[in-house]
């Protein structure tokens, strides 16, 4: 019996800090995502690069922060998702996409 309520407890903790992990993560890197925004707005990575001309692997490469968009296309996309650029990107991310030409 004493095993059961252990095993039972354990359970139930391992549930919590799992869930309470999922809500961080959610809240502190999906909101800021593009990944979250692309698919609040149900696209696909292949329609949104359609819309901003690009090649759908090239926007993939952003998207994951591989690759950092000129400032010219960080505007088309903060105006896709309808949200600043600096909700997509931090300041560090955004000096350094100000000077690619």
């Amino acid at each position: 019996m004493r095993i059961y309520v252990v095993l039972l407890l354990l359970t139930v903790v391992n549930t919590y800090l799992n869930n309470e992990n999922k809500d961080n993560d959610i809240m502190n890197n999906e909101d800021s995502s593009l990944a979250y925004f692309r698919k609040k707005l149900k696209l696909t990575q292949k329609e949104l690069s359609k819309k901003l001309d690009i090649k759908r692997y090239f926007y993939s490469l952003i998207e994951t922060k591989t690759f950092m968009p000129d400032s010219e296309l960080a505007e088309r996309i903060s105006f896709e998702f309808k949200v600043p650029p600096g909700q997509l990107w931090t300041k560090e991310e955004l000096d350094y996409i100000s000077t690619k030409k």
